[in-house]
């Protein structure tokens, strides 16, 4: 039990590259992770809650995120594979490339 907290708090339970499915049904890849809240990291949406592709760079921050209500607040519901989503390497990395250029964008504006 200590081992596997120890685990946890070494790398999270869903490391950075993870894709996981939320409980709004969004999908997204796990970007980093907050030291205090293992299981809340910082999320690059992929997919909204529709299954429909994000055009635009979004990651959430399940562990800063203001919600109305905890009920509200999604939370990781569990790792997917990419095969299942269609998504290739090719496609993530795009997607990934698109959000360091929005964020140099928003730095140097």
């Amino acid at each position: 039990s200590k081992l596997i907290d120890d685990f946890i708090q070494a790398i999270g339970l869903y490391p950075a590259g993870t894709i996981v499915e939320l409980t709004d049904n969004s999908i997204g890849l796990v970007v980093s992770h907050n030291p205090e809240k293992r299981l809340r990291p910082q999320v690059l949406m992929l997919r909204d809650n529709n299954k429909n592709d994000i055009q635009s760079s979004k990651t959430v921050d399940l562990s800063k995120r203001a919600f109305m209500s905890k009920v509200d607040r999604p939370m990781v519901r569990k790792a997917i594979l990419p095969e299942s989503l269609n998504l290739s390497g090719d496609k993530i990395q795009g997607i990934l490339q698109r959000n360091a250029q929005t964020g140099l964008k928003s730095l140097f504006g």
